[in-house]
């Protein structure tokens, strides 16, 4: 696969689960512009840290 391949698919997925209503968020870094985000994906990606080690908790118990 080429990259533009790669790509197209990318924005394809990106752009069915939009309709959904799935967005992915991310850290944004010094050069990058800041968008704006719905209080509740703010509020949750502050808890990223402690839902990744209940997650983590979870999967190790069996």
């Amino acid at each position: 696969m080429t990259l533009c391949e790669i790509i197209g698919i990318y924005l394809v997925s990106l752009k069915i689960l939009t309709e959904k209503g799935i967005s992915f968020i991310a850290n944004t870094r010094k050069n990058m512009k800041s968008k704006v985000i719905k209080f509740w994906d703010r509020l949750m990606f502050r808890k990223q840290l402690i839902i990744k080690t209940v997650f983590n908790q979870l999967k190790n118990i069996s």
